[in-house]
C-alpha cells in the first residue's frame, strides 16, 4: 500500500498526529495596467485581457503578465507584419508571461502564428504552452525578429506549423534561449526546421527536449547561426534528410552532455506532473543518469527539471527536459551532509513539507519514508498555528 512510512530501523518512531487539511490559495500581486503606464504585474484571466495588456503597452515598456492554468483560445488575426499574421499583438517592449500551466492556442480557421517579437524587444515565457499556430510561411508558433530576444523556461511548444520553415520557432537573427523546455509535434512543410530555425542568430538550449518534429530537412533544428547545446536531446525527429540537426551554422565548443541523432526512447507528449506536457524517458532510455555529478549536483548546473522535480534523482542527471524520479522519497531532519533532494537516506529531505511539495509535481504514486523525529508544518523559528501538513493524492 502506498503512503508515508515510518522508518523505525533508521531513527525510531515519528509519532502520531499528522493533521490532514486542505489549504489552497493563489497569490495575485501587482496592479492593473492602463495605457501609457507600465506596471509591475498584470493579471490576464482570458484571451481578451491578454490581448489588452499587450495592446496597451507603450513601446519599450516592461511588464509581467500573469495567466491562470487554462486554455487561452485565439480566434482571429490581430495584426499582419512582413513576416506574416499574428494572433497576439507584436511584442514591442520587455514582456514576461508567467503561464502557471496556461495554454495559448489558435482556435479559428484563420491562419496565424501566436507570438512575434520585435527587434530590440524581449519576451520571456515561463510555465506555458504555445500550441496550434500555423499557416504562415515562417515561424508557425513564434517569430523572433533581428536583435529580438526570446527565452522559454519550463515551457512547451507543440503542434505548430509553417508553410516553409520554423514550424515551432523561427529566430531571424535574434537571441533564442530554451531552458528545461520541450519542442514537439511541430512541422515545416516545404523547407527546414520543423522544431526550430536559427537563421543567423544565437541559439542556446539547456536541459531541453527537441523530438518528434518534422521538416523537409532538419526536422528538429535548422541552424545557420551559432548554437550552444547543454544536456539537451535532439533526437527522434523526421525529415527527408538530416532528421535532427541540419544547416551551415556552428555548434559552440561549450556544448556538452547532449544526445543527438539516435533513439532517445521517449514516451509520448503528455502530462507527467508539473504545469506543462512533457516526454518521459522510458525505463531503458540512454538519457537516464547520462550526465555526471559534480559535488552531488548535475555537471550542467541545473537543479530542477521542466516539472520542478529536483535533479539529480539517481547516480547521475538525465539528459533532456525531464528527470526520471523513483516512486520513493526519504525524509530525515538530521541528514545535513548530502544534497537533500530526497533520493536516499544520505540525501534525504530535512523537512517533511519539502517531500510533500515534491509529490505534487509528479503523477505516479509515491512512498515517503520518514526517519524518527519531530516535524513541524512551518519552521520552528517561524511557527504558524494555522499551518498543517497537506497530503497530496497518491501518497
Amino acid at each position: 500500500m502506498m503512503g508515508i512510512r515510518l522508518a523505525q530501523q533508521r531513527r525510531g518512531l515519528l509519532g502520531t498526529g499528522l493533521l490532514l487539511a486542505a489549504i489552497a490559495g493563489l497569490l495575485f500581486w501587482g496592479s492593473l495596467y492602463s495605457a501609457g503606464q507600465a506596471q509591475t504585474s498584470v493579471p490576464a484571466s482570458n484571451s481578451a485581457e491578454l490581448i489588452a495588456a499587450l495592446e496597451n503597452m507603450d513601446a519599450g515598456d516592461s511588464i509581467t503578465i500573469t495567466l491562470t492554468a487554462h486554455e487561452y483560445f485565439l480566434d482571429a488575426i490581430d495584426n499582419t507584419t512582413p513576416s506574416g499574421n499574428n494572433g497576439l499583438p507584436v511584442i514591442n517592449g520587455n514582456v514576461t508571461i508567467e503561464g502557471n500551466g496556461a495554454v495559448i492556442r489558435r482556435s479559428a480557421d484563420s491562419t496565424f502564428r501566436i507570438f512575434e517579437v520585435d527587434s530590440n524587444r524581449t519576451l520571456n515565457l515561463h510555465e506555458i504552452t504555445i500550441r496550434g499556430g500555423g499557416g504562415v510561411n515562417v515561424g508557425g508558433g513564434i517569430y523572433v525578429n533581428n536583435a529580438g530576444t526570446l527565452t522559454l523556461s519550463s515551457s512547451t511548444v507543440r503542434d505548430n506549423g509553417a508553410i516553409e520553415s520554423g514550424g515551432g520557432i523561427f529566430n531571424a537573427g535574434g537571441t533564442l534561449t530554451l531552458i528545461n523546455s520541450t519542442v514537439s509535434g511541430n512541422q515545416a512543410n516545404l523547407i527546414a526546421g520543423g522544431g526550430i530555425v536559427n537563421s543567423g542568430g544565437t541559439l542556446t538550449l539547456t536541459s531541453s527536449t527537441i523530438s518528434d518534429n518534422w521538416a523537409y530537412t532538419g526536422g528538429g533544428i535548422h541552424n545557420d547561426g551559432i548554437a550552444t547545446l547543454t544536456g539537451t536531446v535532439v533526437a527522434g525527429n523526421q525529415s527527408i534528410g538530416d532528421p535532427d540537426i541540419a544547416g551551415d551554422g556552428s555548434l559552440s565548443a561549450a556544448s556538452a552532455y547532449n544526445f543527438i541523432g539516435e533513439d532517445p526512447q521517449l514516451g509520448t507528449l503528455q502530462h507527467n506532473g508539473g504545469p506543462t506536457e512533457t516526454m518521459m524517458p522510458q525505463s531503458a532510455s540512454p538519457l537516464i543518469d547520462a550526465i555526471p555529478l559534480d559535488s552531488g549536483n548535475c555537471a550542467t548546473g541545473e537543479l530542477e527539471d521542466q516539472r520542478g522535480v529536483s535533479r539529480p534523482q539517481g547516480g547521475g542527471c538525465d539528459i533532456g527536459a525531464l528527470e526520471v524520479a523513483p516512486g520513493l522519497l526519504y525524509v530525515d531532519q538530521s541528514a545535513t551532509d548530502g544534497v537533500n533532494n530526497g533520493t536516499s537516506w544520505d540525501n534525504a529531505f530535512t523537512d517533511l513539507q519539502q517531500a510533500l511539495a515534491e509529490v505534487s509535481k509528479r503523477t505516479v504514486p509515491i512512498d515517503i519514508f520518514v526517519a524518527g523525529g519531530t516535524y513541524y508544518p512551518t519552521p520552528e523559528n517561524a511557527p504558524d498555528r494555522d499551518a498543517s501538513f497537506v497530503i497530496p493524492d497518491g501518497v
